[in-house]
């Protein structure tokens, strides 16, 4: 334990985390031994300004950015997850979905159209002003201010796709 996530190892902007027992064992599982769940940690979020867009995804989904941890800006989900925004001059955008609950949705949706945030029901953008009924939930795609495809739904996804 006592690790840093400057000493973690990091493969393009995804970094890799591996438990302090995971880290310890370098072979194959010992017959019998109990494996460990794999959940996400964290990921970090590329923007031309940190803290414009760590804020801004925060007040969508009513979380709190900060405070700066490192050089980087967390959000932290409610499942522990932290998005972790670092500013960067060249950057491809990304996706990132939200699993809420049905209020959460409304409370977020509300948030998006009373900052005049443009939304769409579709990940291609081509159903601008409207949301997607999929998998048995709602669902809403938004840009952040530096182009990441943000996205909240009600209900995980399937175990196939559904057209919009």
């Amino acid at each position: 334990m006592g690790e840093t996530r400057a000493e973690l190892p990091f493969i393009r902007d995804q970094a890799v985390c591996l438990s302090h027992d995971q880290a310890a064992r370098s072979g194959p599982e010992e017959e019998g031994a109990a494996q460990m769940s794999v959940e996400l940690n964290h990921t970090i979020i590329p923007a031309k300004d940190k803290w414009v867009s760590a804020k801004f995804l925060a007040d969508i989904l009513n979380l709190e950015a900060g405070p700066e941890w490192g050089h980087f800006v967390p959000v932290k989900t409610a499942n522990g997850v932290t998005l972790d925004f670092d500013t960067r001059e060249e950057f491809r955008p990304g996706h990132y979905a939200f699993l809420v609950s049905d209020a959460e949705f409304d409370a977020a949706f509300a948030r998006i159209r009373a900052q005049g945030v443009r939304y769409y029901a579709d990940p291609r953008r081509t159903k601008p002003g409207e949301i997607n009924h999929l998998h048995g939930g709602r669902g809403v795609y938004f840009e952040d201010p530096n182009g990441h495809v943000m996205e909240i739904i009600t209900h995980p996804y399937g175990d196939r796709p559904e057209q919009i």
